[in-house]
Protein backbone atom coordinates (compact mmCIF):
# COMPACT_ATOMS: atom_id res chain seq x y z
CA UNK A 1 0.00 0.00 0.00
CA UNK A 2 2.81 2.41 0.87
CA UNK A 3 4.44 1.76 -2.51
CA UNK A 4 1.28 2.57 -4.46
CA UNK A 5 0.54 5.66 -2.39
CA UNK A 6 4.00 7.05 -3.19
CA UNK A 7 3.90 6.10 -6.90
CA UNK A 8 0.38 7.45 -7.46
CA UNK A 9 1.25 10.69 -5.66
CA UNK A 10 4.39 11.22 -7.75
CA UNK A 11 2.69 10.47 -11.05
CA UNK A 12 -0.38 12.60 -10.28
CA UNK A 13 1.85 15.55 -9.34
CA UNK A 14 3.58 15.24 -12.73
CA UNK A 15 0.38 14.52 -14.69
CA UNK A 16 -2.92 14.99 -12.82
CA UNK A 17 -4.90 13.53 -15.74
CA UNK A 18 -3.59 10.00 -15.12
CA UNK A 19 -6.27 7.75 -13.61
CA UNK A 20 -5.43 4.68 -11.56
CA UNK A 21 -7.79 1.69 -11.55
CA UNK A 22 -7.50 -0.74 -8.65
CA UNK A 23 -8.13 -4.06 -10.35
CA UNK A 24 -8.51 -5.75 -6.99
CA UNK A 25 -11.43 -7.96 -6.05
CA UNK A 26 -10.72 -7.91 -2.35
CA UNK A 27 -12.37 -7.24 0.98
CA UNK A 28 -14.20 -3.92 1.42
CA UNK A 29 -11.65 -2.58 3.93
CA UNK A 30 -8.80 -2.98 1.41
CA UNK A 31 -10.90 -1.49 -1.39
CA UNK A 32 -11.50 1.57 0.80
CA UNK A 33 -7.80 1.77 1.65
CA UNK A 34 -6.81 1.64 -2.02
CA UNK A 35 -9.26 4.45 -2.78
CA UNK A 36 -7.96 6.54 0.11
CA UNK A 37 -4.33 6.26 -1.04
CA UNK A 38 -5.12 7.49 -4.55
CA UNK A 39 -6.70 4.87 -6.79
CA UNK A 40 -9.42 6.91 -8.51
CA UNK A 41 -11.46 3.91 -9.66
CA UNK A 42 -11.94 0.31 -8.59
CA UNK A 43 -13.77 -2.84 -9.54
CA UNK A 44 -16.74 -3.84 -7.41
CA UNK A 45 -18.71 -6.90 -6.43
CA UNK A 46 -21.76 -5.44 -8.20
CA UNK A 47 -22.18 -8.40 -10.56
CA UNK A 48 -22.39 -10.85 -7.66
CA UNK A 49 -25.37 -9.05 -6.15
CA UNK A 50 -28.48 -10.76 -7.47
CA UNK A 51 -31.52 -9.67 -5.50
CA UNK A 52 -33.04 -6.23 -5.10
CA UNK A 53 -32.15 -6.32 -1.40
CA UNK A 54 -28.49 -7.17 -2.11
CA UNK A 55 -28.23 -4.39 -4.70
CA UNK A 56 -29.94 -1.87 -2.42
CA UNK A 57 -27.65 -2.72 0.50
CA UNK A 58 -24.54 -2.51 -1.68
CA UNK A 59 -25.48 0.81 -3.27
CA UNK A 60 -26.36 2.20 0.16
CA UNK A 61 -22.93 1.14 1.43
CA UNK A 62 -21.17 2.76 -1.54
CA UNK A 63 -23.13 6.00 -1.26
CA UNK A 64 -22.13 6.54 2.37
CA UNK A 65 -18.97 8.20 3.67
CA UNK A 66 -16.80 6.43 1.10
CA UNK A 67 -18.54 8.28 -1.75
CA UNK A 68 -16.18 11.20 -1.06
CA UNK A 69 -13.13 9.20 -2.16
CA UNK A 70 -14.20 5.88 -3.72
CA UNK A 71 -15.30 5.61 -7.36
CA UNK A 72 -16.41 2.03 -8.03
CA UNK A 73 -16.98 0.79 -11.58
CA UNK A 74 -20.20 -0.99 -12.44
CA UNK A 75 -20.07 -3.21 -15.50
CA UNK A 76 -22.70 -5.45 -17.08
CA UNK A 77 -20.61 -8.62 -16.88
CA UNK A 78 -17.26 -9.64 -15.46
CA UNK A 79 -14.32 -8.37 -17.50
Amino acid sequence: VVFWERVIGEINRADPDVIFLAEAFTRPAMMHTLAQIGFQQSYTYFTWRNSKQELTEYLTELSGESAAYMRPNFFANTP
